[in-house]
């Protein structure tokens, strides 16, 4: 069966540029990079967008990856601020939910 790109970064670190990890995610730089610092933070698990459908099940996903994204911008030192961004269904390559953090715009 095939997986999808981040399943398999999380399958082989290796491959990426890691930033920081821990048991449920890990954060790498953005390939093609929309700011001069850009992270994605990626759940380990394989979590779709699409399942993602119930209130409860929202809150208590990104209640824990986004004290996560603090926790990193702090380590980072993203002193002058950052954005955090999620697209949604359709709007984006992966079915794997992630998290952007962008940061050092002008």
């Amino acid at each position: 069966m095939n997986q999808c790109l981040f399943c398999q970064f999380t399958n082989d670190l290796s491959k990426v540029n890691v930033v920081d990890q821990n048991d449920n995610y890990f954060v790498i730089t953005d390939k093609f990079p929309k700011a001069p610092i850009h992270l994605l933070v990626i759940p380990k698990k394989h979590i779709s967008k699409t399942k993602l459908q119930s209130k409860t099940d929202q809150t208590n996903f990104y209640s824990k990856i986004i004290s996560y994204v603090h926790q990193i911008a702090k380590k980072q030192n993203l002193q002058n601020g950052y954005e955090v961004k999620s697209f949604y269904n359709g709007y984006n390559h992966f079915d794997h939910e992630h998290i952007h953090i962008l940061s050092g715009h002008k």
